[in-house]
């Protein structure tokens, strides 16, 4: 883990602590900052049949509280603490120089320097699960194509089987789509083998069922021969909002790029919008978000991107808006899959950023 990496974890932590035992009261209909899990897979070598429940993790963060004007004039927060201390330790140095490096982007800004940074890469990344049988003798390791699908398309999922010494095993692999405790259908599963082994496939089809209602469904995946049972889970959205293709960019009187994306909502609800800016070399540069309440019908929303994070990843445009994750605000998320765009800006110098 780099050292930005793990300064901004200890960061989350520290000023999470001082939030609890302040007693801060925050208002979710505020904007969120999304402070993602940064594990971009699950491995399990439990021995277990059943599978843990892996409900999707709402966007969360430290949001603006509630106090009265006065109280938030008069109340230190956490940084400020820690600001007050005479004779910091390095940990603590850290803290405030990440926090006065955050202070020049906007609040709704995260900066990126890796894709692998990226909360929305994080958000919609492959879980791999794997099972060892009770001898340890092999091993099951299964994954979903995506984890999060649309009312009418199809599931596909996969499968490794493998011996001790993680040498590619054959058997006739079977597939159950259940439904809590119930039995809903057999999926058949066919093998195809490459350089690395034999890889199981199945699908199922979320039209053909009549699946329609959101939620997390389970596909159990069995190996009879080696006696070995685990499951994928994956997440059926309704997130009543969809790009229209319709793209924006312009900088503003701050000296902000202001990208405008048009979308289209079927239900009145608040919404969460956010996007990955990258170079055209590919570099990361930063996201931002946006959450508001929409009526139903066709909408611009503007995704603003500090000036400051341009001049300094020295990074001049154009820019492409490359990843985009859509959301209804309920519980939980009710999320769109993964969205890349190929929408670029137009060019500018890094002196258009200047004040």
């Amino acid at each position: 883990m780099s050292l930005g990496k793990a300064v901004f974890a200890l960061t989350v932590v520290v000023i999470g602590y001082f939030i609890l035992t302040s007693q801060t009261n925050v208002d979710v209909k505020h904007l969120e900052k999304a402070h993602q899990k940064t594990n971009v897979s699950h491995h399990s070598n439990d021995s277990g049949n059943g599978i843990p429940t892996q409900t999707p993790l709402p966007i969360v963060g430290a949001l603006p509280n509630q106090s009265s004007a006065s109280d938030r004039d008069h109340t230190p927060n956490a940084i400020d603490r820690i600001k007050s201390i005479t004779e910091k330790n390095d940990f603590q140095r850290s803290l405030v120089a990440e926090h006065e490096k955050q202070k020049r982007y906007l609040p709704q800004n995260r900066i990126l320097e890796s894709e692998g940074q990226d909360p929305i890469t994080q958000r919609y990344a492959v879980d791999e699960r794997t099972t060892v049988n009770e001898d340890k003798t092999a091993g099951l390791t299964v994954w979903a194509e995506e984890k999060y699908y649309l009312q009418g398309e199809t599931v596909r999922f996969y499968a490794k089987l493998y011996d001790a010494e993680n040498q590619p095993l054959q058997d006739q692999l079977t597939a159950q789509f259940r439904l809590g405790n119930h039995l809903m259908v057999d999926i058949p599963m066919t093998s195809s083998e490459n350089e690395s082994g034999y890889i199981y496939q199945g699908s199922l089809s979320l039209g053909e069922l009549n699946i329609t209602e959101p939620g997390i469904y389970k596909i159990m995946i069995q190996s009879p021969a080696q006696k070995i049972e685990d499951g994928i889970t994956f997440t059926l959205s309704k997130p009543d909002i969809e790009l229209t293709n319709e793209f924006k960019d312009s900088i503003n009187s701050d000296k902000e790029l202001e990208i405008a994306v048009q979308v289209s909502t079927s239900s009145k609800n608040r919404y969460y919008i956010q996007g990955s800016l990258y170079g055209i070399d590919g570099a990361a540069i930063a996201t931002s978000q946006a959450s508001l309440d929409l009526d139903v019908g066709t909408h611009w929303v503007t995704l603003t991107y500090s000036g400051n994070l341009f001049k300094d990843a020295n990074q001049a445009g154009p820019y492409q808006l490359k990843k985009m994750s859509l959301a209804k605000v309920t519980m939980p998320m009710q999320r769109t899959p993964l969205i890349e765009t190929d929408f670029q800006t137009d060019s500018y110098s890094l002196a258009e950023f200047s004040q």
